[in-house]
Order: structure tokens, then C-alpha cells, then sequence
């Protein structure tokens, strides 16, 4: 397989600036590092790119899933970012060629610790029921902002992606979460299909910390913080 992708999902005029800001960044980095996008406009995206791929359904975070399906036809190993990052010079993009199998999260927290950043979660009860009832374990979210995801094994691959989209679809009734952002904190979907699938999670290590410490991820808005986890 090829060296390291980059995923993104670019829906609206917002998340596409974003998204064209942060590629031309990247091609500056490195003009053959490959990019693939999913996006409701694929007219908007700056040229050069490896990529985009046009998403037709209505926008919902799990809409990730989508560019990682196609990076994963091709790739072994992808970086997803979220349009609304900072890129900080000094960044080695080419370590991650070497990384482990297994996604490499920027932080992984469990229900206690998302009730300590953002108080009740009685806004999506019936959300973390309803994965309650797909994942009997303790629930975590991993930071989906930013993750490293490599996976060698094709039927990984296939039972990943498949986990995920069956997991969004039966909570779709159910995602009524923070901000009225649909599809928000599907990091509990991605963990829970990452264990179905038998992929490992960690925290990052060496050469990937080293990464991801070169990454701001300031949210829409400016409303969040480095490293915030939705």
C-alpha cells in the first residue's frame, strides 16, 4: 500500500474555506502528500488534491466514515484532521508511514470524564442507552478531530466501516446531542466499532505524540480549545 492519506470532510461554504486553508498548508508541507476530502461541493475544493469525493446525504459527523471507506480501498494507513486545525511548522507528517496497526487517538475518555467536561449528560440519554444496548462494556469516546488509523487486514477494513454505519444508523433517532450538531461525539460510535472489529486503540506514542503536539484544533467559531474531544 501507499504511504499515509489525509481525510477530511468539508460540508458547507465553512468546513470547505477551512479545508482549502488547511490542504494548501499541507501541499506547501509537502507537495505530494495525498489529500482525499468528502464534500457537498467538490466544485469548491482548490485544485491538486488526490481526491474529493461528493457526499450527497444531509451533513452528520458520521459522514467521516465515508472519506475513510475510500482512503481504506486504497491505503493502510490515513491521518483523519478536522477542517478546523492549525498546522504548526516543524511538522513531520512522514513518521507516520512507520506507525503500529490500530488507531492512535489524541485522547480517550470514558462517560465520567465527558461528565466532568460538559456536566449532564441527560441531554443524550436516549443516545448512550441505545449504544448500551450495541457495546454491554464501559462506553469511551476517542478524539475524532484528529486520530492516526492504520488497518492492514481487509476484512478489518470491511467490518470497521460496517460496524460504524450500522452503529449510526440505529442511534440516528437517538442523536439529539450538544450544540443541535447531528451526529456529534461519534467518537463513541468509532470506539465501539473499532472493538467490534477487533482493531486496537491507543493513546499516541513517540513519533505520533510528536505529531499530534503540532496541531491546534481550535473548533467552529474559535469556541473550542486545543485538543477538545467533540
Amino acid at each position: 500500500m501507499k504511504s499515509t492519506v489525509f481525510c477530511f470532510l468539508a460540508y458547507g461554504e465553512e468546513h470547505i474555506n477551512e479545508f482549502n486553508i488547511v490542504a494548501k498548508s499541507l501541499l506547501q508541507i509537502n507537495p505530494e502528500y495525498r489529500i482525499i476530502v468528502g464534500t457537498d461541493s467538490p466544485e469548491q475544493i482548490i485544485k491538486g488534491i488526490y481526491r474529493a469525493i461528493e457526499i450527497k446525504e444531509p451533513f452528520n459527523y458520521n459522514l467521516k466514515r465515508i472519506v475513510i471507506e475510500g482512503a481504506l480501498k486504497e491505503f493502510d494507513t490515513l491521518m483523519f484532521l478536522d477542517t478546523d486545525i492549525f498546522i504548526r511548522n516543524g511538522i513531520d507528517f512522514l513518521t507516520l508511514d512507520k506507525v503500529g496497526a490500530g488507531m492512535h487517538a489524541a485522547e480517550i475518555v470514558n462517560l465520567d470524564k465527558l461528565k466532568d467536561i460538559y456536566g449532564s449528560l441527560d441531554y443524550m440519554k436516549d443516545y448512550l442507552n441505545e449504544l448500551s444496548t450495541i457495546h454491554l462494556d464501559e462506553l469511551h469516546l476517542v478524539h475524532e478531530g484528529y486520530f492516526v488509523l492504520k488497518i492492514v487486514d481487509s476484512k478489518q477494513k470491511e467490518s470497521f466501516i460496517k460496524h460504524w454505519r450500522d452503529i449510526d444508523i440505529q442511534t440516528r433517532p437517538y442523536q439529539r446531542l450538544a450544540y443541535d450538531l447531528p451526529g456529534a461525539m461519534e467518537g463513541i460510535i468509532i470506539w465501539i466499532a473499532l472493538h467490534k472489529a477487533g482493531i486496537e486503540v491507543r493513546l499516541p506514542e513517540a513519533e505520533v505524540k510528536k505529531v499530534f503536539n503540532r496541531i491546534s484544533h481550535f473548533g467552529k467559531r474559535n469556541c473550542k480549545l486545543e485538543k477538545t474531544i467533540i
